[in-house]
C-alpha cells in the first residue's frame, strides 16, 4: 500500500474524533488531547471513549468506538500497549478510516515490538485502516483548527510549513522558541515508530498539498531510500525540503533503536542521500523552521561570496570566520568599489575591504550614506548575499529616556526597514544580523513585530546562508 490508500482527508480535516482513552485525569495523554480538541478549537465532534465514564469534560463518554452513534473518520489512541490491538478491532469494526497510536511500548522498547507493530499494520490494512504511530505525540492542522496535541498554542505560529517527525515531542520546543520570530508550521505529522504509515507517505502527501510551500522533517532513519529519493527529487525544485538527521553517531544510533525502533544508518550515505535528492541538509534541529523560512522568504544565493557590513571589526572578523567554516567566502572588494566607498565619506581609519566597518567610521557615515554603501556592494557583481550586523539597539524607551536614544532608535528602525526594502529591489539575500532579542531590545522587538527577520548568532548567519547557496546549487538560480 502507499500514501494513496491514506485518507488525508480523515486525519488531517477529519470531522469526527473518537479519543481512546480519554479521561479527567490531568496528568495523562488521554486528558490533554481530549481538552486540546474539546477546548482547542476543533470544530468536528469529538467523542471521549472511556469505559468507567458517563462524561469527559463535558462531553458524553462511550465504553467503545462502535458504541458512538454518529460516524468516527479518526481516532486516537491512548491507553496501555498490551489493549492496544483490541482498540484496532473496535475501530475497524466501526468503520474508523485512520487512527493515531499515541501508546509507546513496542519496537523502541521491546524485542518483540516489531512484531507486534506488523501484525497489528497488517491486521489494520486488510480491513481498511491505516495506522499511525505507535508512540507519537498527536497531529496538528492549523489550517483547519486541528490541534491533537499538547503544544500550547500560545507559541503556535501557521506558516505554509508543514513539519513531519519521526521524534515529536522536541517540536514543542522549537515551536516556542521560534514564536517570537513570527515562524512556525501549518501542520505537524508524526509517524514515531512507523509501524504503518511513514515518513514518506506524508512527504508524497504534502507534494501535492496546496497549503505546504516546504517541508521540514526530522528523520532517525528511513524504511523505503529508493521512494524517498524518488519523491524529494519531484518536490526539491519547487517545494525545499530541510531535513535534520539525527542518529549519526554509533551512539546516536543506540538511542534511535531505543527512542523510534529505527535503524538510523551511516551519516556519510545520508549525506549522499539527501545530496541526490535535492534536500537541504541542517546541521542541527533548532535551525530547521529558521532555515526553512529563509528558503522560502529569500531571494536565491547566486554565488557563495558573502558582503559583510558591521558597527564593530570584531564582529567582521568572527562572521568571516564563521562563513569560512561553512565554505563560504568573504572576498576582498575590487579597487574600484572600494574608491567608490572611501569616496562617499568613510575615514581611512574605517576598512572598505570587506567587512565595511561602519563602526571604525564613528558618526561620520550618516544614514543616506550608509545606504548608498550598501547598494554599492549588493550592485557588485561580486557579491552574491549581504550580511548587516549592528543594528537594534539595546535597551527599551521609557519616559526618562534622553532624545538622543529616542532619535537612534528611530533611526535604527528606519535603517532595518530601508535594508528590507533593498533585498527585494537587489534580488539578493540580505541577513540582518544583531546580538540583541526581543527581550533586550525594544526595536529588535517591534521590528520583529512588523515581521523583520534577525539572526542572532554567528553561527546561524553561517548555516542559514550556506542553506541558501546549498538549495542554489542543487537547484539552479531561478
Amino acid at each position: 500500500m502507499t500514501h494513496l490508500d491514506i485518507d488525508f482527508e480523515a486525519l488531517l480535516r477529519p470531522k469526527s474524533i473518537a479519543v481512546v482513552g480519554a479521561t479527567e485525569r490531568p496528568d495523562t495523554w488521554g486528558h490533554w488531547l481530549t481538552r486540546e480538541l474539546v477546548m482547542g478549537g476543533f470544530q468536528g465532534e469529538v467523542y471521549p471513549i472511556n469505559s468507567r465514564a458517563e462524561a469527559i469534560l463535558g462531553q458524553p463518554a462511550y465504553p467503545k468506538v462502535a458504541s458512538v452513534p454518529g460516524p468516527v473518520e479518526l481516532a486516537i489512541i491512548a491507553i496501555p500497549a498490551e489493549h492496544v490491538f483490541e482498540s484496532i478491532r473496535d475501530c475497524v469494526a466501526k468503520g474508523v478510516k485512520v487512527a493515531l497510536i499515541i501508546t509507546a511500548g513496542f519496537s523502541e522498547a521491546r524485542a518483540d515490538g516489531r512484531t507486534q507493530e506488523q501484525e497489528m499494520a497488517s491486521y489494520a490494512r486488510a480491513h481498511g485502516l491505516r495506522l499511525v504511530g505507535p508512540n507519537i505525540s498527536g497531529i496538528m492542522n492549523l489550517h483547519h483548527g486541528l490541534k491533537a496535541h499538547p503544544a500550547e498554542i500560545r507559541y503556535l505560529r501557521k506558516t505554509p510549513i508543514s513539519f513531519i517527525c519521526q521524534g515529536g515531542f522536541a517540536i514543542t520546543d522549537i515551536a516556542a522558541r521560534e514564536a517570537n520570530a513570527g515562524r512556525g508550521f501549518g501542520k505537524y505529522l508524526h509517524t514515531g515508530n512507523e509501524a504503518d504509515v511513514t515518513v514518506v507517505d506524508f512527504l508524497e502527501y504534502c507534494e501535492n498539498d496546496p497549503e505546504t510551500e516546504a517541508v521540514c522533517i526530522y528523520i532517525e532513519g528511513l524504511r523505503d531510500v529508493p521512494r524517498f529519493l524518488k519523491v524529494a527529487r519531484r518536490m526539491t525544485p519547487h517545494k525545499p525540503i530541510v531535513v535534520f538527521k539525527a542518529g549519526v553517531t554509533p551512539d546516536g544510533t543506540r538511542a534511535a533503536m531505543s527512542h523510534t525502533g529505527a535503524m538510523a544508518g551511516s551519516a556519510g550515505l545520508y549525506d549522499a542521500l539527501f545530496r541526490q535528492a535535492g534536500v537541504v541538509q541542517v546541521p542541527n534541529f533548532e535551525l530547521t523552521l529558521n532555515i526553512a523560512h529563509a528558503l522560502l522568504e529569500m531571494p536565491r544565493l547566486k554565488q557563495p561570496a558573502i558582503g559583510i557590513t558591521t558597527m564593530g571589526g570584531s564582529w567582521g572578523v568572527m562572521l568571516t570566520d564563521a562563513l569560512a567554516q561553512h565554505d563560504l567566502r568573504v572576498p576582498e572588494l575590487p579597487a574600484d568599489v572600494q574608491e567608490e566607498i572611501r569616496e562617499m565619506g568613510m575615514p581611512e581609519r574605517a576598512s572598505v575591504r570587506n567587512p565595511v566597518d561602519f563602526g571604525a567610521a564613528g558618526g561620520s557615515i550618516s544614514f543616506e550614506k550608509r545606504m548608498e554603501i550598501l547598494k554599492v556592494l549588493l550592485a557588485c557583481d561580486d557579491i552574491g548575499g549581504l550580511a548587516v550586523h549592528g543594528y537594534g539597539m539595546p535597551g527599551f524607551i521609557t519616559k526618562e529616556s534622553p532624545a538622543f536614544a529616542r532619535m537612534r532608535s528611530q533611526d535604527d528602525k528606519a535603517m532595518i526597514r530601508s535594508v528590507q526594502e533593498l533585498q527585494q529591489t537587489y534580488q539578493k539575500p540580505i541577513i540582518l544580523v544583531t546580538a540583541m532579542t526581543p527581550m533586550e531590545s525594544q526595536v529588535v522587538q517591534e521590528m520583529m513585530a512588523e515581521g523583520v527577520r534577525f539572526q542572532h548568532r554567528l553561527d546561524d548567519v553561517s548555516a542559514v546562508l550556506a542553506a541558501l547557496w546549498d538549495y542554489t546549487d542543487m537547484h539552479g538560480a531561478v
